[in-house]
């Protein structure tokens, strides 16, 4: 490795020999570049060999007139910074082919591509008759990449499964000695969406879903008002046979039957019992004794008297 004094290092290997720019390397080493690219010089630029060589020895110096000397397999190859130029010419840019969906559009106008699967392919290429191999390109996709793509040499950009948007591809090149065309070429596009998938489907979808809950509130609301109006209905006629209990009954004189509401008359118990919870026992009074059991009233008024002081006399168990 050489350091020529013009801000670039020299290397030489077996595969030919490299030049790369001293500050492309400080921007690596601080973390500003993901990449450094190097200048290859092979058969094409004078070299008999591109292999150079190895081992314990010396490979390379720098004279004291700035020359770097390296040696290769077939002789000592000298390079003179000071006789290398750098071309002034940046090369044109062109976009050649564009294909959307594996059709091909045209490139000279904007294009509008309906709903599909998103997969574009841009053909690109920069015009550079000194060197067109050493021509780099970077590419970047304006609305989908965060930042300008590294192509290199490569002459197409592949993108798959772009969602529906607007975008505007840019590509620029440079040729072999760093001189780039920033203005470069540009194509752009729009990529319809899926209509369920626009703005106005979530809004007619916002729309029926709150006319849903609108509804569905309402008929909740006259359910419950229908079960209010009933239990009301329900509450009125439990009211209305309490009021005929604490109301005047006519009660027969003779048989002591009761007149119901439809003029029908019932035994008391029979009423009691349709128009509240009472539960009816049957017993019989100490007159009714006397009356209907004379011979036997006494006897069984002495046995209920007994039988109430027992009651009243045992003690509680807890």
């Amino acid at each position: 490795m050489l350091e020529d004094g013009r801000g670039s290092f020299w290397f030489s290997c077996s595969q030919g020999l490299f030049r790369v720019s001293q500050d492309d390397l400080t921007a690596l080493a601080d973390g500003r570049r993901k990449a450094v690219w190097s200048e290859a010089s092979g058969v094409k630029d004078g070299l008999r060999t591109t292999a150079f060589g190895a081992g314990l020895q010396p490979n390379a110096c720098r004279t004291a007139d700035g020359k770097l000397l390296f040696c290769s397999l077939k002789g000592l190859v000298v390079v003179d910074p000071e006789r290398l130029f750098k071309s002034t010419h940046v090369p044109p840019v062109y976009i050649e082919h564009v294909r959307f969906d594996r059709r091909g559009v045209p490139v000279d106008r904007p294009a509008v591509f309906p709903p599909s699967s998103g997969e574009l392919k841009i053909e690109y290429t920069a015009l550079g008759l000194r060197a067109p191999d050493r021509i780099r390109f970077r590419h970047r996709l304006e609305g989908f990449d965060a930042d300008w793509v590294e192509a290199g040499t490569r002459r197409f950009a592949h993108y798959a499964s772009l969602p529906a948007g607007s975008y505007r591809f840019r590509v620029m090149a440079c040729n072999e000695d760093g001189g780039w065309n920033e203005a470069g070429a540009a194509f752009s596009f729009t990529l319809t969406p899926y209509f369920y998938r626009r703005g106005w489907f979530y809004a007619v979808c916002v729309f029926v879903l709150a006319g849903v809950t609108v509804a569905g509130h309402k008929v909740r609301v006259a359910r419950l008002k229908a079960s209010e109006r009933e239990l009301k209905r329900r509450v009125d006629e439990a009211l209305a046979k309490v009021k005929v209990l604490r109301g005047l009954l006519p009660v027969c004189a003779s048989c002591k039957k009761v007149r119901d509401d439809k003029g029908y008359w019932n035994q008391i118990e029979t009423y009691l019992h349709e128009h509240s919870d009472t539960q009816i026992s049957h017993g019989i009074c100490p007159d009714c004794v006397r009356k209907l059991y004379p011979e036997y009233a006494d006897a069984i008024l002495r046995g209920e008297s007994t039988a109430q002081e027992t009651t009243a006399e045992t003690p509680r168990r807890d």
